[in-house]
């Protein structure tokens, strides 16, 4: 059924307010009224509740009003006071009115809906023309509608200004008026605009206008067509564009200044995309390579003019560069025209926008093949930006602030990339779309608005769907609900983009030119054409030595050095004439008045109309070569002086690499003279080949200075046996130097060695000795660390394991920065160490430590308890470093905490077998005492209550000693098929005093048939046994045990369930665990050993089976499940009485001769009298080994009980020696011990015995053994 509305509520309780508010007033009137008139005031509210919340609430209150009238007349005239045909008449009345008064009320309440509904609908239309209105008056763009024939019928204000126009003026003209031409060319363009709106349903384009003042201008249009009461009107919409224009022109005016000076500078120039894609080279690069623009532009096609070896590191610098957006610069070879390579000093530079993002790449490559001929080059960029965004859309808005629903027009959502639909109408899905940086500008805006009940203009970005961002202008104003409170806003939303991005790309070409001079590597300076610097970049002021501002006004003449030639100020002055571009090499005078040496490539610049504009000067800074080739000279004299003396060897070698001279260092170096080699070519030498070192000496030979890296060279490899040194072999680096004609060309190599082959034979001992330290270290099992202060220098795997690190470079920091990360803490406190309390950090100030520390792992959340043995490591008497050993003894902390629990467990187990032994022995000592009394009838149930201590003592016994076997692993199984019911019940037997004892009802639920087990029923018995025991101890008198038994596929569950104490949630693990008790209920009275459990454990594991234990906590009771496989097929062995004799047996006992040996003698004494007083027996007794002997040499028994364990002759030794005798060779003797295991047994049937009863000995077991006995003939003699 579903749930009234809240206006029907409403409604029905208007109608109850209604009938209550009359009630009050009658009441009010009662005194005045009396009796009279109790219905009339209920007319009237019956007639309000049908004006204003319907006929059903006036229904309802007619009944209600009915009711408490007849109420009230009944109250005050008495039941029978007023006669029955006047009640009926008064409330007949009543429903009549009150009939006419829901009629006349519901009339009413209809005309007043309908003239609530048609102020709405009025509202409606007046807010929808306020609209309209608003839209066209606060649009950004001029909207003007014109009727078929083209005639302008209407124009908004943004029209108006945009022509320059007043309000109206432009009505009447036709829209080809305003043409930037004669009126027919204007007519023809606007019907050429309508043939294509009628074939393509609308027109868009650009235009030249020209406003009412004769300024011409672009204009972007856009007309549509609509139709309004079947007339059809063309609406144009329409911006100005003029500043795009100009910017776009400007764009391509500065483009073609920056390729012109590009063209004009020698070195080679290129630019590339913000991905490292080449785009332009200038034309040194056509000149300098031979290639044509096609394959030089194609897919990396320039690379075929890098050298093959130089291109795998070039793309590798190029990648990184690219990916870093970083300067990069590269020494590479670069093929000429002719084919011959030359080196060149490739730099790249990014250009970066405003926001700091890369646009573009701009390199040179500097032919240096006068210091190097190689370059390596890389190349970055970034892709071009694309502004060809559409400008100008717009659409409207309606934003109900109430409801928080905003109404778009249809083409709102293409404008910001949604397709239709995709907007969701809600305040916050448009706050989505805005830019996150300028969401808080619009919201402020919006926000002001609503505040000052003002409009609003804000320009701001969007992010669409396709991940673009674009530029809205939005416009709005408030509208209020009557009451002052705002209720509406009403606006609409301009694309700007287009706008916005040609700002853009016009600052990103003031950047990328920008970056050309504040980038670039070498020096740039703008001058005017009568020399004045107009700009410079930083590296011309840098090689100068005057700032950038020192040089506005001043003339590149006035820092030249005055003793140039005067022809070089004449070129520049003839570079408007032509040639337009010059290189020459000049001295400038810095302002410190040094003297800098320069290449200066002069180009001149021209404007747009190819008029000159200014000059250009790109300048090199030559000064380091002009010295070096001074210098070269000037050495070259003194070298030939100084290589005689020269204290180290000294080769030279002519251009072909035959030896022209050495001096005598080289001699003792490699034990050669001069003639010797006569016939040597180094350019040949295949061990130099083979070494790889030859490559960089035919450097050398090709004009470029190289230095060799060490080798190890043996000349008689390459010219045997002409070194009268024993072991020629030396360790040499080398530094090959050309020698050069004026004209440039390799004369000589001067090759000069450096002898280190002491150095590295010692290097080699060190690092031999280092192998072997890193060895010793790794195959140390502990953490091994070495280092110093600013971090490890060696560490083993086990050093980073044990902290979580995984690579040896984790460590390789300060012990602060590393103490950052790892947690390091005292054992006993918790407290973390400080960096200087850290070992190690002791250490390397000199102590020698050995301490224990827990350290926190940094790949997870676990302790590792370390000791931590810390010494500084000394180096001729000064502290060099420090070493660590961390041993890991997590495991050793967690062993002695177990030894701890488990002496703890261990007193608790003594102290609670103390307890145990003393339960029993405190009732046989009362039961003793009594029974030195009379007898009054009582001493039965006290011998009986005596007995059952004695049981108890037994089976406390026997389970400390199946405890033994199992931790000696000696428990065994003596399996049989067994039925499971009968051992069940064989086992509740035995509990039945304990249960009856405290008073326990106990529920046994078995199956109806057979249960076939394969076990030992003796050790099953043993399980269930000590269940029930359990569940009756732990259970308050009076308690309730359930026992079931039930199949579960190959297994049997038994249940053993009660409504004891309960088990702790945590003690639930550790709860079959030797030893382990409740500790909370240690104190209980009957409280166990803590060993029953865990040997019920361990009793079920060996069946094959398993035992689980369940509690819902302390109070709750407890529940154990164990499950055993069943055997099917087999058949059970027929159940064994239990402890009874058959009736066959019953009987007086044989009389004969038995001798006891015990040195227990209460335990002889009590034992002779009960076979002696009680069963007839003639008895001895013996307290030990020798006496036994002696007694039974006299006294010639028929049956020896003998102790075991006696003091000296064990009874072992005593069974032996009477085994020897031939009169006692086939005696029977029973062994009496404490001692049961099957390994005592044997040791007793292998001395001689023929039985072995365990102690206490059941004085029943010992009759019926005695009377199986069948006396054996002793020998004749005997």
């Amino acid at each position: 059924m579903s749930q009234p509305s809240r206006p029907t509520l409403a409604r029905y309780g208007g109608a109850i307010l209604a009938v209550l508010l009359a009630t009050v007033a009658r009441l009010a009137l009662r005194p005045a009224l009396g009796a009279q008139y109790p219905f009339g005031i209920y007319v009237v509210a019956v007639a309000l509740a049908a004006w204003l919340c319907g006929t059903g609430p006036a229904v309802l209150a007619l009944a209600s009003g009915g009711l408490l009238g007849l109420t009230l007349s009944l109250s005050h005239s008495g039941m029978g006071a007023l006669p029955e045909g006047a009640l009926l008449t008064r409330v007949g009345l009543y429903l009549v009115l009150g009939v006419g008064a829901i009629r006349i009320g519901r009339a009413f309440r209809a005309v007043r809906l309908r003239l609530e509904r048609e102020a709405e609908g009025r509202r409606r239309a007046e807010g929808h023309l306020a609209l309209q209105a608003l839209v066209l008056e606060s649009m950004t763009e001029g909207v003007s509608i014109a009727d078929e024939d083209g005639t302008i019928v209407y124009t908004n204000p943004a029209e108006d200004r945009l022509f320059g126009y007043g309000p109206g003026e432009l009505v009447g003209r036709h829209l080809g008026s305003r043409n930037d031409g004669p009126p027919e060319e204007g007519a023809r363009f606007v019907a050429g605009a309508i043939e294509r709106l009628k074939a393509e349903g609308s027109w868009s384009g650009e235009w030249r206008s020209r406003r009412k003042d004769g300024t011409p201008f672009w204009a972007f249009a856009r007309i549509t067509e609509i139709t309004r009461d079947g007339r059809r009107y063309r609406v144009c919409v329409q911006e100005d564009v003029t500043g795009r224009k100009a910017a776009e022109a400007a764009l391509r005016e500065r483009e073609g200044q920056l390729r012109q000076l590009a063209d004009s500078m020698p070195q080679i120039v290129w630019t590339a995309t913000a991905a490292g894609a080449v785009d332009s080279f200038n034309g040194r690069w056509f000149e300098y390579t031979g290639m044509t623009p096609e394959a030089s532009l194609a897919r990396d096609g320039w690379r075929e003019a890098v050298h093959p070896d130089d291109q795998a590191r070039l793309d590798a610098m190029r990648a990184s560069a690219v990916g870093e957006g970083e300067l990069f610069d590269a020494e590479v070879r670069l093929r000429r025209a002719d084919g011959a390579y030359r080196w060149h000093l490739v730099r790249s530079a990014p250009a970066r926008d405003e926001d700091g993002r890369v646009t573009r790449r701009f390199g040179t490559a500097t032919d240096i093949d006068d210091r190097r001929r190689s370059e390596e080059a890389l190349r970055r960029g970034e892709e071009r930006l694309r502004l060809a965004l559409e400008a100008g859309r717009m659409g409207t808005w309606d934003w109900d602030i109430g409801t928080g629903r905003v109404e778009w027009s249809d083409n709102l959502p293409e404008i910001h990339g949604l397709p239709s639909g995709g907007f969701d109408g809600t305040m916050e899905g448009f706050r989505l779309l805005i830019h996150p940086e300028d969401r808080g500008r619009v919201e402020a805006a919006v926000a002001a608005s609503i505040e000052g009940r003002s409009g609003y203009e804000v320009e701001f970005r969007v992010l669409r769907p396709d991940g673009s961002v674009g530029w809205m202008s939005g416009n709005g104003k408030v509208y209020d609900d009557g009451g002052g409170r705002p209720s509406r806003m009403i606006g609409v939303g301009m694309d700007i983009t287009g706008r916005k991005l040609a700002e853009e790309r016009l600052r990103a070409s003031e950047a990328q030119y920008r970056a050309v001079y504040d980038q670039a590597t070498v020096g740039i300076a703008e001058v005017d054409l009568a020399g004045r610097f107009l700009r410079a970049n930083d590296r011309y002021c840098a090689i100068v030595g005057y700032g950038a501002e020192e040089l506005i006004g001043l003339r590149f003449h006035d820092i030249t050095h005055p003793d140039d030639p005067p022809a070089n100020l004449e070129r520049f002055g003839r570079v408007a004439e032509g040639p337009s571009s010059y290189t020459i090499e000049k001295r400038y005078v810095r302002k410190d008045g040094t003297t800098v040496w320069c290449r200066a490539a002069v180009s001149l610049i021209r404007d747009g109309g190819e008029r000159p504009e200014r000059v250009v000067a790109v300048v090199e800074d030559v000064t380091e070569r002009r010295r070096a080739e001074a210098a070269l000279l000037e050495s070259e004299g003194r070298f030939r002086g100084l290589m005689e003396q020269a204290p180290f060897s000294v080769q030279v070698l002519d251009p072909d690499g035959r030896t022209l001279a050495v001096n005598r260092a080289w001699e003792d170096l490699w034990g050669l003279t001069l003639d010797r080699i006569a016939d040597y070519n180094v350019l040949a030498d295949a061990q130099l080949e083979a070494k790889g070192v030859l490559p960089l000496i035919r450097r050398a030979f090709d004009g470029q200075p190289a230095r060799i890296p060490a080798i190890e060279y043996d000349p008689n490899e390459t010219i045997p046996g002409r070194t009268r040194h024993g072991d020629p072999r030396r360790w040499v680096a080398a530094v090959a130097y050309p020698l050069k004609d004026p004209a440039g060309r390799v004369r000589e190599v001067v090759l000069v060695h450096d002898d280190i082959t002491d150095r590295m034979r010692a290097e080699e001992v060190a690092e031999r000795r280092a192998a072997e330290l890193d060895a010793v270290i790794d195959s140390i099992p502990d953490a091994v660390y070495v280092g110093t202060a600013e971090g490890m220098t060696k560490c083993n795997a086990n050093a980073l394991e044990m902290l979580g690190f995984t690579s040896p470079a984790d460590l390789r920091r300060g012990i602060a920065d590393l103490m950052g990360e790892i947690s390091v803490r005292w054992p006993g406190s918790g407290e973390p160490l400080k960096p200087e309390e850290l070992q190690f950090a002791r250490a390397l100030r000199g102590e020698t430590v050995i301490e224990e520390v827990v350290i926190r792992r940094v790949d997870r959340d676990e302790d590792v308890h370390v000791r931590v043995a810390a010494a500084p490591v000394l180096l001729n008497g000064k502290i060099a470093g420090a070493v660590a050993v961390n041993s890991d003894v997590t495991e050793r902390r967690r062993f002695e905490e177990q030894l701890r629990d488990a002496d703890r467990r261990k007193d608790d187990f003594l102290a609670t077998l103390a307890h145990e032994l003393r339960n029993p022995l405190a009732p046989i000592r009362t039961a003793l005492h009594l029974m030195r009394e009379p007898d009054d009838g009582g001493h039965e149930r006290v011998r009986a209550m005596a007995e059952r201590q004695v049981v108890h003592l037994a089976r406390l016994i026997d389970d400390l000693m199946d405890v033994a076997r199992i931790s000696k692993g000696r428990l065994e199984l003596h399996r049989e098929v067994v039925d499971l019911n009968t051992v069940v019940r064989q086992a509740v037997e035995t509990a039945r005093p304990q249960l009856d004892d405290r008073g326990h009802r106990l529920s046994v639920s078995l199956p109806g048939g057979p249960i076939r087990l394969e076990a030992d029923p003796t050790r099953l018995e043993q399980v269930f046994w000590n269940l029930l025991n359990n569940a009756a101890k732990y259970t308050g008198p009076g308690g309730r045990i359930d026992l079931t038994a039930e199949a579960e596929g190959s297994q049997v569950l038994v249940r053993v369930k009660d409504t004891g104490i309960g088990i702790e949630p945590a003690m639930l693990p550790r709860l079959f665990q030797m030893f382990v008790q409740l500790g909370e209920h240690r104190d209980h009275s009957q409280g166990g050993l803590g060993i029953g459990l865990g040997l019920v454990r361990t009793l079920v594991e060996l069946h094959g089976g398993s035992i689980s234990a369940n509690s819902e906590g302390p109070g709750r009771g407890s529940e154990f499940l164990v499950r055993l496989p069943v055997s099917p097929g087999a058949t059970p062995e027929p159940a064994r009485p239990k402890g009874g004799r058959n009736d066959d047996d019953e009987g007086p006992l044989p009389r004969r001769r038995i001798l006891i040996v015990d040195d227990n003698v209460d335990a002889a004494v009590v034992m002779a009298r009960v076979l002696a007083r009680i069963h007839g027996q003639e008895v001895e007794v013996a307290h030990d080994g020798p006496s036994a002997l002696e007694v039974a040499a006299r006294f010639r028994p028929e049956v020896v009980l003998l102790d075991i364990g006696l003091p000296g002759m064990d009874g072992h030794e005593v069974a032996r020696r009477l085994r020897g005798l031939p009169e006692f060779e086939r005696t029977p003797l029973v062994a009496l011990t404490g001692w049961g295991q099957e390994a005592d047994r044997r040791r007793s049937r292998e001395a001689g015995f023929d039985h072995h009863l365990v102690k206490p000995v059941d004085p029943d077991h010992l009759v019926e053994l005695l009377r199986n006995i069948v006396p054996r003939p002793t020998s004749p003699d005997g």
